[in-house]
């Protein structure tokens, strides 16, 4: 009750104000008479009628004006906190959707400059494809089969040291056509030519090597002349002992008959050599391609 009190009390300095003011007006006008009052009853009665109605629509009025304020007030409080949130939300989405942008930029340009490296390790690749692709092309014309076959022929026909010269001639045709392909090879760190694949290779080569180590054996045979550093392969040895050959008394049938022997296996040789350059170069251009779809091209 005493707070009411103190939170109203304005409320009831009004009310006694309007009911003490006529009271206060009719003993001033009471003074200089004899009577307690001015007026007839009727006066009054009418007078309290329109004052205590103007007053009472008077103070409905202010308290409706007062309760309207009131909600005013809280209205706009509720509007000022409803803004301050929805700032506060308009300014999350908006941090929200700058930090979005921010990273989608960032996704961007790392994606466009992985695609650059791409397209750039494209280039350096398939520029070393070529390089590779031309290597073996000269691996392959090395290993000539028909000259093989000239020398074979030239030899019944030919001087010993003739045919030295063209074996010395084969041996040095195959021997940089093979470090030239090796070299190619080991500069590129990042190619699939696996060792399994160059020891093929190696194999191959060391199979034809022997065939031609055989002939240059064969020419020695044919002229009765002592071969400076090779020896006969087991194969020759083979052929020579199951054909029944006199290595030192040869005539020109067994000699013929020998070297048809001796140089069959060129022809898968030579087909081995087509068959693995095939696959290495598909399988590097498969990894080169593979680059620009975004794969490693480290291997």
């Amino acid at each position: 009750m005493k707070n009411y009190m103190k939170k109203y009390w304005w409320i009831i300095v009004i009310a006694i104000f309007i009911i003490g003011l006529p009271i206060l007006l009719n003993f001033l006008v009471f003074m200089p008479t004899s009577q307690l009052s001015v007026g007839t009853l009727q006066d009054w009665m009418s007078f309290w009628g329109s004052y205590l109605g103007a007053t009472i629509s008077s103070l409905t009025a202010f308290i409706i004006l007062f309760i309207q304020q009131k909600n005013h007030k809280e209205e706009m409080a509720s509007l000022r906190f409803e803004k301050q949130r929805d700032d506060g939300k308009n300014r999350m989405h908006i941090n929200s959707g700058y930090t979005k942008l921010v990273e989608n930029n960032r996704l961007e340009n790392q994606k466009n400059r992985q695609l650059q490296r791409n397209l750039f390790l494209y280039q350096q690749e398939i520029q070393w494809l070529n390089v590779l692709r031309e290597a073996l092309a000269k691996y392959i014309s090395a290993f000539q089969e028909n000259e093989i076959w000239e020398i074979i022929n030239s030899i019944p026909v030919s001087s010993f040291e003739s045919i030295q010269q063209k074996i010395k001639a084969v041996y040095k045709t195959l021997k940089q056509a093979d470090t030239t392909l090796n070299l190619v090879i080991s500069e590129n760190r990042k190619t699939t030519i696996s060792d399994t694949y160059q020891k093929k290779l190696a194999d191959n080569y060391a199979c034809y090597m022997s065939v031609v180590n055989d002939i240059q054996m064969l020419a020695c045979l044919y002229y009765n002349k002592t071969p400076i550093s090779n020896e006969a392969s087991d194969n020759l040895n083979h052929l020579i002992a199951e054909m029944g050959i006199d290595s030192k008394n040869m005539d020109s049938n067994q000699y013929s008959e020998l070297a048809h022997q001796l140089i069959k296996p060129l022809t898968d040789i030579l087909e081995a050599f087509r068959t693995l350059s095939q696959s290495c170069i598909k399988e590097e251009r498969q990894r080169i391609d593979s680059i620009m779809n975004g794969g490693d091209s480290e291997k």
